[in-house]
């Protein structure tokens, strides 16, 4: 239920993205000024909703929701609480979603902090941010949803014991042997490099 939660208050947030656009571009065109409060509004109410689908998607890493493809696939139940949350924004959908919660708040602070300025011009801004806002907020919906379901539901997400990719085993390799080679480490006393060599060995 709570990934259909985050669905929908992202398709409440891109039709609020929407009217920060049209009522902001309008009203500043038009010099109405009952639009342009409307655009201010639908500011508040797209952080506020985009905010929340953050926190949901945060929400089922933490309690391994593996019916949520995007959670199954970059998360299991072996990983500690802060590698899962970093998790979130670890990969495409969820940078996605992190950056169109950042440009909401970027507006919000915009549509709060720049009242001196005049009304016109704030409304525009206001209003340009919006369309940048849909783009995001349709891109993510349209092809990058981090709340698709997974059906059946996995028993657990990417193995953390499997072997890494052979292009990450080889940086690694590559790492110890740096490490391992490097003159102040074999001046090291004997115990702590057979501990070095333990740490760093994949």
């Amino acid at each position: 239920m709570m990934p259909e939660l985050g669905h929908f208050a992202l398709c409440i947030a891109l039709a609020l993205a929407f009217v920060q656009a049209l009522s902001g571009l309008t009203g500043a065109w038009q010099r109405r000024q009952r639009w342009m409060d409307v655009a201010h509004s639908a500011v508040a109410g797209q952080a506020v909703f985009v905010g929340l689908a953050f926190v949901l998607l945060a929400r089922a890493f933490l309690q391994n929701d593996f019916s949520v493809l995007y959670v199954a696939n970059n998360s299991n139940s072996a990983l500690p609480t802060l590698f899962r949350l970093s998790a979130v924004w670890g990969a495409h959908e969820g940078s996605l979603l992190l950056w169109a919660f950042i440009l909401s708040l970027w507006s919000l602070a915009v549509s709060l902090f720049s009242k001196s300025l005049p009304e016109s011009f704030r409304a525009r801004v206001v209003g340009i941010l919006g369309l940048v806002s849909v783009g995001f907020l349709s891109f993510t919906l349209g092809t990058s949803n981090p709340f698709t379901r997974l059906l059946p539901a996995a028993a657990d997400g990417a193995d953390a014991s499997s072997s890494p990719p052979s292009g990450e085993a080889a940086l690694i390799e590559a790492m110890r042997e740096r490490l391992l080679g490097c003159p102040v480490l074999r001046n090291l006393d004997p115990a702590i490099n057979r501990s070095l060599r333990i740490a760093i060995t994949p």
